[in-house]
């Protein structure tokens, strides 16, 4: 499902960088919606198991955007989980975490994930999107993981906003490398694009 959704992503955001530069309103819509989407998980529940990473719980809100907002307003909290009833209805708490996901998912149809750094990175300005795709660079940093077989610098971007302390994401553009990393400068290779989130959350 995951991969669908970034699938998804990956072909608007080459839409979105293709439309003129005067359209920004319905850049943003686009983007927005995709966030919506790909950053909200349906039926995904993030928890802790490490100590440090549940920062609190929360009650008496009444969705998983109220949920976000409460992250997006603590300090330190990068991703939360909603629990709602049995059908759908009723949100019964808001588990705020350190980590995007916290330390593990698992599959609850009660629950819905909600990764506030994915969230915070795609429905910022679409303008930045094109100016944020560095052509001929790689980023400097710790590599997290890499694996190839990636279309574009998208999907790998996918990924990153996936993965705990990915900053940034470097693409090898002969044969679908991505590589995360833990950094955000970048030096010149003419075989490599890079993307950082810090680029995009502008």
């Amino acid at each position: 499902q995951i991969d669908s959704l970034y699938g998804d992503l990956a072909s608007k955001i080459e839409n979105v960088i293709s439309v003129a530069s005067g359209n920004y309103t319905d850049q943003e819509s686009i983007l927005i919606g995709i966030a919506k989407s790909a950053c909200f998980e349906k039926g995904v529940s993030y928890y802790a198991n490490r100590a440090g990473t549940k920062i609190k719980e929360i009650t008496s809100l009444n969705s998983a955007y109220q949920c976000l907002t409460e992250c997006q307003n603590t300090a330190g909290c990068k991703g939360a989980s909603a629990h709602y009833d049995s059908i759908r209805t009723k949100l019964y708490t808001c588990e705020l975490f350190t980590k995007r996901r916290g330390d593990a998912i698992d599959v609850d149809a009660q629950k819905t994930g909600v990764n506030k750094v994915c969230y915070d990175t795609l429905s910022k300005s679409a303008a930045n999107w094109a100016q944020c795709k560095l052509q001929g660079k790689a980023l400097s940093g710790t590599e997290i993981a890499q694996t190839l077989g990636f279309k574009t610098e998208w999907d790998c971007l996918g990924w990153c906003l996936n993965t705990n302390s990915c900053l940034g994401i470097t693409f090898k553009k002969s044969n679908g490398q991505c590589r995360l990393i833990n950094g955000d400068s970048a030096t010149s290779n003419g075989d490599y694009n890079a993307v950082t989130l810090k680029c995009l959350q502008q």
